[in-house]
């Protein structure tokens, strides 16, 4: 499915910023709205100091599945939280998150019964592969 983002959401898919802070010391990295891959210089700057990367899991107006799978292994980060993907709730022609799963081993998966998710640094993962937290859709159609 190809859709053309500028004219159907009024969007410019070339407009971006990252978002990287840190609460309770953790650190995070919202991908903002990428739709192509993360320069250089950034994954430089962001490589080992991303515990949690909450990412673009749909696979059209953002980020490939392939340089996903990339940015997630480069940058080292502990969790992640797929985030702008179809689903009961969705109002996007975009993909599902089983399509951002096909990419993940099953047993680094939790599938959060909420919309919630309460993360400390002592519940972060601690292996080198990082767990992937899905959170229901909160957004309504």
């Amino acid at each position: 499915m190809t859709l053309d983002y500028r004219k159907e959401y009024n969007r410019d898919p070339d407009a971006n910023a990252l978002f990287h802070f840190e609460l309770d010391g953790i650190r995070f990295l919202h991908m903002g709205d990428t739709d192509n891959h993360l320069l250089e210089d950034h994954l430089k700057e962001l490589e080992g100091n991303v515990d949690v990367l909450l990412a673009h899991a749909d696979a059209h107006a953002t980020i490939a599945p392939d340089e996903l799978d990339k940015v997630i292994t480069r940058l080292k980060t502990k969790a992640v939280i797929p985030m702008h993907y179809d689903g009961a709730k969705g109002v996007l022609k975009i993909e599902p998150v089983e399509t951002f799963l096909g990419h993940c081993k099953p047993e680094n998966v939790t599938r959060v019964k909420g919309s919630t998710l309460d993360l400390t640094g002592a519940t972060l993962p601690k292996s080198d592969t990082p767990h992937i937290y899905v959170l229901e859709q909160s957004k309504l159609r």
